[in-house]
């Protein structure tokens, strides 16, 4: 970044810390106690919600260098990192506190578009918020994301895909404890949405590491979609792959993010604390 990029962007930051007065920062059972702020914290036109994995606390987008490759490749836009518990045994909250609390702010706030960027259990919170609200979002990057346990990927396979999968045909060793699992009803309610096409009415873009443990699953998923919309290379499930399948994301600018030639002064407008 530049002598003068990094002025303007610490002088953008400031203004947006001032805008936060009484947004609380602590993370509750339901979520953040407060929606994005007010407009006079909106330096574009654009808001990237960024939500992390199992394991990594929502910081993990800056440490790990996604901030500052969106910097680094002039993207316009400000930016939320929304921590997310753990577990995934109530993901309809979540997805509610994501639309409430968040989303809807952000359209309130000015924004005229928001997009959603998730890895790994992240990825699977972003499915699913498309799934109900994605008229709501103008587009979804989903990264290595949870789509269910190996076992249940691979009676899929086994069963021809997903076109020809169903439910009520899985076979295994497996099944009974799978259908106690209070989270399989919604990985089943996903991938229903996926076979039906639903996955076409959002601007999805899916990426992976060619050696991921969650491959298979994000092939299934990957053969709804456009050649354009998927995008996968070389490594396993963690962030040095994921940082290069973001780079070729913003390389290829499907939302029109990038201005060509400017490294951006990207502002985080809000967050609360860590992942419970």
């Amino acid at each position: 970044m530049s002598g003068s990029s990094a002025i303007a962007f610490l002088r953008r930051s400031v203004l947006v810390a001032a805008s936060l007065l009484g947004v609380a920062a602590g993370c509750g059972h339901g979520g953040p106690k407060t929606a994005v702020p007010s407009a006079r914290a909106r330096t574009s036109d654009t808001l990237m919600v960024m939500i992390p994995g199992r394991g990594d606390d929502a910081d993990a987008f800056e440490r790990e260098g996604f901030v500052e490759l969106l910097r680094e490749a002039g993207a316009d836009t400000d930016y939320v990192l929304v921590p997310a518990p753990r577990h995934l045994r109530r993901p309809n909250e979540f997805t509610r506190m994501l639309h409430h609390r968040v989303v809807l702010p952000a359209r309130a706030a000015g924004y005229e578009r928001i997009v959603l960027a998730g890895v790994s259990q992240g990825g699977f919170r972003v499915l699913s918020y498309a799934r109900e609200h994605g008229s709501s979002i103008d587009g979804a990057v989903v990264i290595a994301p949870f789509l269910g346990p190996s076992f249940y990927i691979d009676d899929m396979h086994r069963q021809g895909g997903l076109r020809s999968w169903s439910p009520a045909a899985q076979e295994g060793w497996w099944t009974t404890g799978f259908a106690l699992w209070p989270t399989a009803r919604h990985i089943d309610v996903i991938w229903r949405w996926a076979q039906r096409g639903g996955v076409g009415d959002v601007d999805l873009r899916l990426a992976w590491g060619e050696h991921d443990l969650f491959a298979p699953a994000a092939e299934l998923l990957a053969s709804t979609l456009p050649e354009s919309h998927r995008l996968a290379t070389h490594g396993g499930h963690g962030w040095e792959t994921w940082r290069r399948l973001w780079s070729q994301f913003l390389r290829d600018d499907p939302y029109g993010l990038v201005r060509r030639g400017r490294t951006m002064a990207v502002s985080r407008v809000w967050s609360h604390g860590a992942s419970g």
